[in-house]
C-alpha cells in the first residue's frame, strides 16, 4: 500500500502484500519443493482431508507467503532452516549432541552432520545483509546483541497472536525462540517475548 518498496524494506517491516506478490511470481508449487527438498521442513501438507471432510493444502497463499501452516513447524527445523543463510549457503540434518563419551574417556559416538549446499554463498550474503536490518531499524531493533555484534534474524507471529518467534543469528551462532501453548491460544502484549529471550540468552553466550 506504500506503491514501490525494496524487498529489504518489505522485510524488516514484515509487508504481507510483497510476500504475497513474491508467491504469485514463484507459484505454489515451486516454494513447496524448495522449503521441503531444500529447507527440510518436513510438516508441510500437500493435501488432505480431516475428519469433517475439509480439506487442507499447504500449497496455498495464506500457508506458503505468511505462515498459516495446516500443521506448523517444529523449532527445530524452522532454526535449522536459517542455516544456509548463516553458512554460505549449507544446510546440515542438525545434531542434539557433540559426542558420548564412557566413563574412560573412550569416545562412542560422535555427531556427523554432512551438509548439502541450496544457495549460492552470494544469495545467502545478501539474505543476511536483508535480515540484519530488522534487527538495525525493525521489529528487532530493541535488541542490545547488536551492540556486542553483528545479528540478523526475523520476527514472527501467527494469525491472533498464537504463536511468537524470533529466530537469529550472528557470525558464531544460530538461536530459534518459540512462544507459545501446546493448546493455541491467543497472547496479549507478547509481541517482544521472542527475540528478549534470544537477546537475553545471546548476549550470555557471546559475553
Amino acid at each position: 500500500y506504500d506503491g514501490l518498496i525494496l524487498a529489504k524494506d518489505a522485510l524488516i517491516r514484515s509487508k504481507n502484500t510483497v510476500a504475497v506478490s513474491l508467491y504469485r511470481r514463484l507459484g505454489g508449487e515451486r516454494i513447496y519443493a524448495t522449503l521441503t527438498n531444500g529447507f527440510r521442513l518436513s510438516g508441510l501438507c500437500r493435501r488432505e482431508t480431516d475428519a469433517e471432510g475439509h480439506v487442507r493444502t499447504d500449497l496455498a497463499e495464506a500457508p506458503l507467503a505468511l505462515g498459516e501452516l495446516t500443521r506448523g513447524v517444529s523449532l527445530f527445523e524452522m532454526t535449522r532452516a536459517y542455516l544456509p543463510f548463516c553458512r554460505a549457503g549449507k544446510i546440515g540434518e542438525g545434531n542434539t549432541l557433540y559426542f558420548v563419551e564412557n566413563a574412560e574417556g573412550e569416545l562412542l559416538l560422535r555427531a556427523e552432520n554432512e551438509e548439502t549446499t541450496i544457495l549460492s554463498p552470494m544469495t545467502a550474503s545478501v539474505m543476511t545483509h536483508m535480515l540484519s536490518g530488522v534487527t538495525e531499524e525493525g521489529s528487532a531493533k530493541s535488541l542490545t546483541l547488536p551492540a556486542l555484534v553483528d545479528t540478523a534474524g526475523k520476527t514472527g507471529s501467527s494469525g491472533g497472536n498464537r504463536d511468537r518467534w524470533f529466530i537469529g543469528y550472528t557470525p558464531y551462532y544460530l538461536c530459534g525462540v518459540w512462544v507459545g501453548y501446546d493448546e493455541p491460544v491467543s497472547m496479549s502484549g507478547s509481541a517482544g517475548y521472542a527475540s528478549s529471550l534470544f537477546d537475553a540468552v545471546m548476549t550470555r553466550v557471546h559475553a
